[in-house]
């Protein structure tokens, strides 16, 4: 387990800033839309930051499984994991 202090409104009202989060490695197989992640961003406007979203979208591919995310705050800000 890892534990996280959420520093953003981005997922409120799910997660509060200031909350703490505890996160658990689990196997992406058996993730699932709706389920709240929480990964190292590749979005390079956030360089490499840690940050939790929301699958809206399961993708399996030939190049394996692959999350569409989405913060809770922002209706248009979208990131494959």
């Amino acid at each position: 387990y890892q534990m996280f202090t959420v520093l953003s409104g981005s997922m409120e009202p799910t997660l509060n800033v200031g909350g703490v989060i505890i996160v658990e490695k689990v196997d992406p197989m058996t993730l699932q839309e709706g389920d709240i992640i929480t990964f190292i961003s590749n979005d390079t406007s956030l360089s490499g930051q840690v940050v939790s979203h929301r699958i809206i979208q399961v993708v399996d591919n030939n190049n394996g499984r692959m999350f569409i995310t989405k913060e809770i705050g922002r209706a248009s800000c979208r990131e494959r994991v």
